[in-house]
């Protein structure tokens, strides 16, 4: 969030211009929009380390990780991540179209879904990404490729929000 700061000088509006200091929490490489995240994992230990991984990230908030699927669509409902984080692999009513359920849960307002797997399966892949899913990607990804490819997702998501 920006934050503009104009202390004593605000009071003389001579100085003011000299000491309107802008801070940013953003990087100046990328003034984007923020990105809100939501991680679906049924693993405890994998959501917080994906969400400390992420939340260092200036750009990215983490806003809720979800041990289900079920509380993972109502979170998803009410918060509005851009990005969401699914594992694929979780006891869920949904089957094979968890994708297909938040598509609908969102009705209509686009939101990027990445299945983060500990394995890959083609059978899920292929159904993942025919469903709608933006990307299929290993757990074990670097840090580096992670935040590129859900800054990608974000960046693709954006534009069709102004289309």
């Amino acid at each position: 969030r920006d934050r503009v700061r104009l202390g004593a000088a605000g009071r003389n509006p001579a100085g003011a211009a000299k000491m309107l200091e802008v801070t940013s929490t953003r990087t100046e490489q990328n003034m984007s929009h923020m990105v809100h995240l939501l991680i679906i994992d049924e693993n405890p230990a994998v959501s917080e380390a994906l969400h400390a991984r992420l939340n260092s990230v200036p750009r990215f908030e983490v806003v809720a990780t979800a041990s289900s699927f079920e509380l993972g669509l109502q979170q998803i409902r009410e918060l509005e991540p851009e990005v969401v984080l699914l594992e694929l692999k979780g006891r869920s009513q949904y089957g094979l179209d968890p994708i297909g359920a938040i598509s609908r849960a969102v009705s209509g307002r686009p939101v990027g879904v990445i299945v983060l797997t500990s394995y890959p399966d083609d059978i899920e892949r292929a159904v993942a990404l025919h469903s709608g899913a933006h990307r299929y990607l290993l757990k074990d990804i670097d840090s580096e490729r992670l935040i590129a490819e859900i800054q990608a997702v974000a960046d693709v998501v954006h534009k069709q929000m102004y289309i």
